[in-house]
């Protein structure tokens, strides 16, 4: 990977500065580091592997041309190799016994069309695939957004979500289930909403029923280009309608924006961004749990952050039973390190805080993946920017969310 090393060095040391004791000798349990090819790019997913290490995915762009860059790194996040794929981008992956799988769009003259790749553990392609509409759709732009894998069937399959432009300004969301063994397609549909957009989130589960569930943000501009959406829960049967689309905000002057799902003890946990209705900077990260059968229960919303605009990105199971909540959190002059930091919030099983964190720079530093190592520590990975110049950032924390040794 070529560094911009003047930026990334200043980079560093902004957080550095903020966490002196992260420079401590010896073996780090806690890191914070920078990648990218270019002087834009953005860090989507990452993931904790066998070996203690890290994989990862993003994107970098030069002029017109968007790369789709994934990476092994040591457990200091020291890259060990490195990966690109020309005109395509990544925003997912999913472990498989015989390496990953990654997804995202890939451009096809001036169409992007759905892709997918399967890797084995030293990065190198196996198989891929690219979804391609029918009838009228078939020049329809798609684009991946989030995968499940299942490999405990006797024919193991991968579930995965994305959207399809439906040639009227707005996003259908799709479900598409493929054989693992050879990613050809078994079934695909797509959902549907009149005037508006359906914009699913980073996950997606399958219940034991076979059912599927995600949450997705249900968006519409008006004549004066104002937007508004509502939160959706949304529970389909394989390849075919929807069974339930629990509602949250559809009647409200509130806009709901679901960002990620988790399963819970309860069902499952959302997260996302809650817009003031006044048109102000007042926005936050909200929680907010459904049953098992995906019937959201609007008593157990949670709200967190300040009066700035605030952002919920991402949530993961802890090992408590409880959750850790990934936002962007816009500094004020009693919290917060500097432009918008990364927002690191545990929570118990029903959303209150148990400690909260802020990690960045005097830059802006935007998350879209969390989750807890088998330390206990916590893996996030996204985008710092400063300067003009955004890198992917992996960031590793200890226990408490905080980048101190143990």
């Amino acid at each position: 990977m070529i560094k911009n090393t003047l930026i990334w060095s200043l980079l560093a040391l902004f957080f550095a500065c903020n966490n002196p004791e992260e420079v401590a000798p010896g073996e780090k349990k806690v890191f914070i580091k920078f990648f990218g090819n270019t002087t834009l790019n953005e860090g989507f997913d990452a993931s904790e592997t066998e070996d203690g290490g890290f994989m990862a995915l993003g994107t970098s762009r030069n002029g017109g041309t968007t790369t789709l860059e994934y990476f092994k790194t040591d457990a200091q996040g020291n890259t060990l190799w490195a990966k690109t794929i020309e005109n395509a981008q990544g925003k997912a992956l999913a472990k498989i016994e015989s390496g990953f799988l990654i997804l995202g769009e890939r451009n096809i003259g001036s169409q992007r069309s759905l892709y997918l790749i399967k890797i084995d553990r030293q990065g190198e392609a196996l198989q891929e695939y690219l979804y391609s509409p029918s009838g009228d759709a078939v020049t329809n732009d798609t684009f991946g957004q989030a995968i499940l894998v299942n490999e405990e069937e006797p024919e193991p399959y991968a579930l995965i979500t994305g959207n399809m432009e439906n040639g009227q300004g707005n996003l259908e969301t799709l479900l598409i289930k493929l054989k693992l063994s050879d990613l050809t397609m078994e079934w695909a549909r797509d959902y549907q909403l009149d005037e508006r957009s359906y914009e699913p989130g980073r996950s997606l589960y399958e219940r034991e029923d076979k059912n599927v569930v995600w949450c997705t943000s249900s968006t519409a501009r008006s004549r004066e280009g104002e937007l508004s959406s509502y939160l959706s829960l949304y529970t389909v049967q394989p390849d075919s309608e929807a069974i339930n689309n629990s509602l949250v905000g559809e009647n409200s002057n509130i806009d709901y924006f679901g960002a990620d799902l988790q399963q819970s003890d309860f069902g499952y946990a959302i997260i996302g961004t809650k817009i003031d209705p006044d048109g102000g900077n007042d926005n936050d990260m909200f929680f907010i749990l459904s049953g098992l059968e995906g019937s959201v229960v609007p008593s157990t919303e949670r709200t967190y952050g300040s009066s700035g605009t605030d952002e919920g990105q991402a949530i993961a199971a802890t090992t408590d039973g409880g959750f850790i909540l990934l936002g962007a959190f816009e500094s004020t002059t009693e919290k917060g390190i500097g432009g918008k930091d990364f927002y690191l919030v545990k929570t118990n099983g029903i959303g209150d805080i148990e400690w909260e964190s802020f990690l960045g720079g005097s830059g802006d530093e935007i998350g879209h993946s969390v989750q807890q190592t088998r330390d206990g520590g916590y893996l996030i990975f996204g985008t710092s920017t400063l300067q003009g110049v955004s890198s992917m950032c992996m960031v590793k924390t200890n226990a408490q969310g905080q980048l101190i040794n143990d």
